[in-house]
């Protein structure tokens, strides 16, 4: 039941900030606290993917979970007319030899999405010359910052409040906060991201790795244009700006940038950058949090009120209603739904012996 409850989100990322949303939506009386609440946590630095098909292609981590990505996708729509956020629509593109792409659609249409082949020549102005590509249209993206801010408003217009801060510590009616006052809760839900800081009170955080990814942003007028996705990377096209990424660089945690890792994203999409003018790129990079099976950790903790919403690898945005779903249902006593069972922490626990 909705209402009575205060609860206090750690993470004010695409899951934290979805999560207070909702609860906020809900009744609930909600505080978010992140370090850094201007997104320059891996949700503001990222490209925004709403990408179930080609996730689920090219990313082995998320080879099972198409069903899963693409229940979660199916519900931004609502959730971004609500809170006001427009949703880039032009579906996405893979580039590769014919055999590849053949390969590419038939993979897709098997899933329950939607593909369809374009032949060398068809589109010029967008593709290298002789290229191969499948599009699909149910891979959409969000402008993470512009994402970011709807959410907090949102959340703020229910009553949530955001506060700069670190969680501490959780002894079931307070949270403790570093240089504050603690917060009187009933639940602390950590969506934290990479981060392992509270594992006394999380154990499931110790399975999760962090993955560093570098993303480039060039500033400029462009014309909307579907994501491009070609040798292990990405283009995507906004109508101010262009967006290349993203490497994966397992068990990295700092975030400066490596320019020889911008130089590999460079000359690895430089077939899809030979259309435009020279750009002026700038860098940013980000720390993921991900699970062995490439799904997050969402559900109830060992410690009394301490509740997951963590570890969504690269799909962080994509998963965030979804996951948002499962914590309303668990802290309203409801039943949960298939993908609080997919997510639940309890399926990473070591079988004794």
């Amino acid at each position: 039941m909705a209402g009575g409850t205060h609860i206090v989100v750690a993470g004010a990322g695409a899951i934290g900030s979805v999560v207070g949303f909702m609860l906020a939506r809900a009744g609930h009386g909600v505080t978010v606290i992140d370090p850094a609440l201007v997104g320059s946590n891996a949700s503001g630095v990222a490209a925004g993917m709403l990408a179930p098909g080609f996730e689920t292609l090219f990313d082995p981590a998320s080879s099972d979970h198409y069903a899963l990505l693409a229940e979660a996708r199916d519900l931004w729509p609502a959730l971004a007319d609500e809170i006001g956020l427009p949703l880039a629509r032009d579906g996405a593109v893979a580039i590769g030899t014919q055999d590849e792409v053949e390969a590419w659609a038939a993979r897709l249409l098997a899933l329950g999405a939607d593909a369809r082949l374009i032949a060398p020549g068809s589109e010029p102005e967008l593709f290298p010359p002789g290229a191969w590509t499948v599009f699909t249209s149910g891979d959409w993206r969000l402008d993470p910052a512009e994402a970011l801010a709807a959410l907090r408003q949102a959340a703020e217009r229910f009553g949530a409040r955001f506060v700069a801060g670190r969680v501490l510590g959780f002894d079931g009616r307070a949270v403790e906060v570093e240089g504050a006052a603690p917060i009187p809760a009933e639940r602390l839900v950590l969506a934290t991201g990479a981060a392992r800081d509270l594992a006394r009170l999380a154990p499931e955080l110790e399975t999760l790795t962090p993955i560093k990814g570098h993303i480039l942003r060039a500033a400029g007028a462009f014309a909307a244009a579907p994501v491009i996705r070609a040798g292990g990377v990405y283009l995507c096209r906004a109508a101010a700006e262009v967006v290349l990424g993203a490497s994966m660089e397992p068990g990295l945690t700092d975030i400066r940038v490596d320019p020889a890792v911008v130089q590999r994203l460079l000359d690895a999409a430089a077939p899809l950058l030979a259309p435009l003018r020279p750009l002026d790129w700038r860098a940013t990079s980000g720390v993921r949090g991900a699970t062995p099976d490439g799904l997050p950790l969402v559900g109830e903790t060992g410690a009394t009120g301490v509740v997951l919403a963590v570890g969504a690898r690269r799909n962080g945005w994509l998963l965030a209603p979804l996951v948002a779903e499962v914590v309303l249902d668990l802290v309203e006593g409801r039943a949960m739904r298939a993908a609080a069972r997919a997510f639940d922490p309890t399926r990473l626990a070591t079988a004794p012996g």
